[in-house]
């Protein structure tokens, strides 16, 4: 989600307080070998900062938004590329990437929850209506019992899917190297992160298409 200013600080807060402490680094010294104090390459540091916060947007693009078109946007981009190129820039983050899911969301978009809603209704219209000379209720129950099984046939295979969905995304955070920790919530009622940033997207995009179909899970 968006961050929002700290309870009690404003922007010039944030900016006076970054200022004082990007100061503080820039007065920093080490003691060389020869055993003189020397400053800190800032160059180095103001670059690696820049570098690692578009990383925790998810990408230069994110981190330019507010004027992308601007001679000091380009300076910035150029600041980025020269560090580590597009594909590796999710090795500068320091910040957690945050995926959710709500595989039935999933099961909507294939068609699968329609599928179930339509058997559910089929077996739905075999209910006897009570008019019968024989209606001694067995054949409702035993309607019941097929819908129930209908039911815990379809909430197991939800429950897979997204099982499937985490073991991929491990998989795939492990192939890109992400060295801080990929968090996967599962959530209900077609909730989405809008705020997503566009690393997380690229690593869900990449863990659905990989994940198999739910019907090929337990195959």
């Amino acid at each position: 989600m968006a961050d929002q200013d700290e309870p009690g600080t404003t922007f010039k807060d944030d900016m006076d307080e970054l200022a004082r402490r990007m100061t503080a680094i820039a007065r920093r010294t080490y003691e060389s070998r020869d055993g003189h104090s020397e400053r800190y390459d800032f160059g180095e540091i103001l670059t690696r900062l820049v570098t690692t916060t578009a990383a925790n947007l998810g990408s230069v693009d994110a981190l330019l938004a507010g004027r992308p078109g601007s001679w000091e946007a380009d300076f910035v981009r150029q600041i980025v590329a020269s560090s580590v190129p597009e594909d590796q820039l999710h090795l500068y983050r320091t910040e957690p990437v945050r995926l959710i899911l709500d595989p039935e969301s999933v099961f909507e978009d294939l068609g699968l929850r329609a599928l179930f809603d339509d058997a559910d209704n089929q077996l739905s219209d075999g209910y006897d209506d009570g008019t019968g000379p024989e209606d001694d209720g067995a054949n409702d129950d035993a309607i019941d019992q097929k819908r129930e099984t209908l039911e815990a046939k379809y909430r197991a295979d939800v429950d897979a899917y997204f099982t499937a969905y985490a073991e991929m995304l491990t998989v795939i955070a492990s192939e890109r190297a992400f060295t801080v920790p990929v968090e996967l919530e599962r959530v209900t009622n077609y909730r989405h992160e809008p705020d997503w940033d566009t690393l997380a997207q690229s690593l869900h995009d990449e863990t659905r298409a990989r994940t198999p179909a739910p019907g090929d899970i337990n195959a």
